[in-house]
């Protein structure tokens, strides 16, 4: 998996997984059935140490929304090496998962995980993608950035306690601040799947929560 990580973090990482599997496939299947295409695949995510079973779950489920997408007469398009668009889309999907670094290397949120807002922030993040989001640059000279600034460290610093999970690529990094979609509950509350954002974007991407004070 090291060959396919990112130092934006773990969802990106997982694209690059897709993506790379997606070009092996185009590679293989001419001349092969798909019986001797899913066995070839097989052996590739082998070969990588990827778990051919939730591969393949998750190509069905691209295909799924691929064809609802469609199907809605939605503009399927993809951000291409574009990360900072499909990072921004996560920022605005998963806005209700943004922790910030604490000085002692740990991350606080304000809300606790509900499957409906899991939902709701995968549904948003895959309409994002598919209508290809535009990208705004915030102005560090903006007179309201010390005021964000202030009031995004009290939101953010106030919640549950959480840890990068070990098994994260950004577990040595620890950015400033995160998105996740997963909480894990053993000896210490721990948060996966993770992308690393910048914080000035939420009160841009959503100021219902993250309003600027005046």
């Amino acid at each position: 998996m090291k060959c396919f990580s990112s130092p934006e973090g773990d969802h990106i990482t997982l694209i690059n997984v897709y993506r790379a599997s997606d070009e092996f496939v185009e590679k293989i299947k001419q001349g092969n059935d798909k019986e001797k295409t899913e066995k070839k695949l097989r052996k590739w995510c082998k070969e990588n140490f990827i778990n051919s079973r939730s591969l393949r779950h998750a190509r069905d489920i691209h295909s799924q929304i691929r064809r609802h997408a469609e199907q809605m007469g939605l503009c399927v398009a993809s951000c291409g090496d574009d990360m900072l668009q499909f990072r921004r889309c996560l920022a605005a999907s998963f806005f209700l998962n943004a922790a910030l670094k604490q000085p002692e290397g740990t991350y606080r949120y304000e809300f606790t995980l509900k499957s409906s807002m899991i939902q709701f922030g995968w549904c948003f993040m895959i309409y994002g993608c598919a209508c290809v989001w535009k990208c705004f640059p915030v102005s560090l000279h903006n007179e309201n950035f010390k005021c964000i600034c202030n009031q995004m460290t009290g939101q953010l610093a106030s919640g549950q306690s959480v840890r990068i999970h070990p098994s994260s690529v950004l577990f040595r990094t620890k950015p400033e601040c995160i998105i996740f979609n997963e909480l894990v509950q053993t000896n210490h509350c721990y948060i996966r799947n993770i992308t690393r954002i910048d914080f000035l974007w939420l009160p841009e991407l959503a100021p219902q929560y993250y309003a600027v004070q005046n």
